[in-house]
């Protein structure tokens, strides 16, 4: 499981600068995973004057990847032709 940030898709690292919003720079101090399928972890930041505070990962602009925890569901119209055959038959 990867933490990247969902435009550039470059990982997320300790000590990145990142914006909480449009005036608003931070650096990324530590982030936990998910601690269930239905959970996005947490990232926590720093600010200049060296108080911490603790968002959602999507607030920073990332997502994890590649997560073990949740099930990938093959996509209507993506089946092998060994799925076929089972269903057909």
């Amino acid at each position: 499981m990867r933490l990247i940030y969902q435009t550039s898709k470059k990982p997320v690292k300790v000590g990145d600068v990142v914006r909480l919003d449009s005036e608003t720079k931070v650096k990324v101090f530590y982030f936990t995973k998910p601690h269930k399928p239905a959970s996005s972890g947490k990232v926590t930041v720093q600010y200049s004057d060296g108080s911490t505070s603790e968002y959602y990962v999507g607030v920073i602009g990332a997502v994890w990847v590649e997560r073990e925890d949740q099930v990938q569901l093959p996509t209507r119209g993506n089946a092998s032709d060994a799925d076929r055959s089972r269903v057909s038959a």
